[in-house]
């Protein structure tokens, strides 16, 4: 099932969609972020990574660029 045509978690004034990414904020795991799925009111489709307190941590196209984004960031912590 495409997640775009489900009905969306919450609207925006701005008329932009959200849904919540479970797959990939189950891999963000660690990170107080929650991964989400976008649709702007123009049709275009993307993917946010958010963290806990507001702040948009990575902007993807794709379900795989955003999976590495996530692997990228949890492995700059584990050096930290």
């Amino acid at each position: 099932m495409n997640i775009y045509d489900t009905k969306p978690q919450y609207i925006n004034d701005k008329m932009v969609k959200w849904w919540v990414d479970q797959e990939r904020t189950m891999l963000a795991h660690g990170l107080s972020a929650t991964s989400y799925y976008i649709e702007e009111a123009n049709g275009d489709r993307f993917l946010v990574l958010v963290s806990f307190g507001g702040d948009i941590l990575e902007f993807e196209k794709t379900q795989e660029a955003m999976a590495q984004a996530i692997s990228s960031r949890k492995s700059e912590l584990a050096f930290v």
